[in-house]
């Protein structure tokens, strides 16, 4: 496969391991939040600072009840303007973070394809919705077209999860 990937134990120092991808059918918020809650304390991440959290900014029911459920200030547009303000970094000042799709989205999508065609993201093979997700994404016009996409929702979350991940630095330039 990749030169950083070892597909037999799923591992490999130098690269970004998928821990967990799971669609939830319709499933109500409290049962997501349930569910983000479990994967955390699962990681033992909950109350680890440097874990962060990117949540679509189009989900505020969520990206608040995450945030009451860690102890975070529930007004994080305050937080938000006050690092655009100031020039700080959002990843800085709190662990929900909400990302911007609408302004992002392009962005994102070329930063997790850099990152996975150059062997930097290690998925399992057990992750069969992912990797038929991946395999079938279809992009028109720099975005993801999601009509002709599978898992489109495991792909964005696969966007938001690899956001901090500076490809430069990856690859130690």
């Amino acid at each position: 496969m990749y030169e950083h990937y070892n597909a037999d134990n799923n591992s490999s120092e130098d690269i970004i391991q998928v821990l967990h991808s799971e669609q939830w059918e319709h499933a109500s918020h409290e049962d997501i939040i349930t569910n983000v809650m479990k994967l955390l304390a699962d990681y033992n991440i909950l109350h680890d600072d440097s874990a962060k959290i990117y949540v679509d900014m189009s989900g505020v029911a969520a990206i608040r009840s995450l945030k009451i459920n860690l102890g975070e200030r529930e007004n994080y547009h305050e937080v938000l303007e006050f690092a655009r303000k100031n020039g700080f970094k959002v990843a800085n000042l709190m662990k929900v973070i909400p990302i911007s799709f609408g302004s992002t989205h392009k962005q994102m999508l070329q930063h997790m394809r850099m990152l996975i065609q150059s062997g930097y993201v290690g998925i399992d093979k057990s992750y069969e919705q992912l990797l038929i997700g991946l395999g079938s994404a279809v992009e028109k016009d720099l975005s993801l077209d999601k009509q002709a996409s599978s898992y489109s929702d495991l792909i964005d979350g696969l966007r938001l999860a690899l956001v901090h991940y500076d490809i430069l630095n990856a690859l130690n330039i």
